[in-house]
């Protein structure tokens, strides 16, 4: 089983690049974090584990950077915690595997028992970001206007897990242009699957 992890903020275009992915190289099983916050809301866990990732900090106390980071961090626990649980419960099989999401964290990574791993983490400049907002909420029935709200504490939570992200030596890709990211990636992966004798 080869793990895939795509990490980013919203608006860096993860889902789009997980699934291009999965359908370029056969990979059956796509997680996103945002279907596990859903399953979250079904089975009543905390309010900190259902909010939005830029609003974690409001359950610790004051808008500082340090409450950002830590009140992101209580709120990945639930996430790795279940994700965890979830690959370890043989329903997985040894089928391959992407995960992405904000919650697919550099920290998910180290916990992940697998040595055929590999991380990516996907950053896009603010003006990408707000044109890709824009174009999603053009598509939505009610428009989330806490990505512009909080874009403070989304570049707050970029800079930060992207340091992680270099920390666990994830590959780093500047993804402003779609079509550039996905050919990188493609080349990385391949790259990654060789090593590892799964081509």
């Amino acid at each position: 089983m080869v793990v895939i992890l795509i990490n980013g903020v919203p608006g860096s275009g993860k889902t789009t690049l997980a699934y291009r992915i999965a359908n370029e190289f056969g990979v059956e099983l796509v997680i996103q974090t945002d279907m596990i916050k859903d399953i979250f809301k079904l089975d009543n866990y905390p309010e900190l584990a259902t909010s939005a990732s830029h609003q974690a900090w409001s359950f610790i106390g004051d808008k500082t950077a340090e409450n950002i980071i830590i009140g992101f961090e209580k709120q990945a626990k639930f996430f790795e915690d279940f994700l965890l649980k979830f690959m370890e419960s043989g329903i997985i099989n040894k089928g391959d595997i992407i995960i992405e999401g904000i919650h697919a964290t550099p920290k998910l990574f180290s916990l992940i028992k697998t040595k055929k791993k590999i991380g990516f983490f996907l950053k896009v400049d603010d003006m990408e970001r707000k044109i890709r907002y824009d174009l999603k909420n053009k598509k939505r029935l009610e428009k989330n206007l806490l990505w512009y709200e909080n874009s403070d504490v989304i570049s707050i939570l970029g800079k930060c897990l992207e340091e992680k992200s270099k920390e666990k030596k994830f590959v780093i890709v500047e993804n402003n242009d779609l079509g550039n990211s996905l050919n990188y990636i493609k080349t990385k992966i391949k790259t990654f699957f060789e090593k590892n004798n799964d081509i």
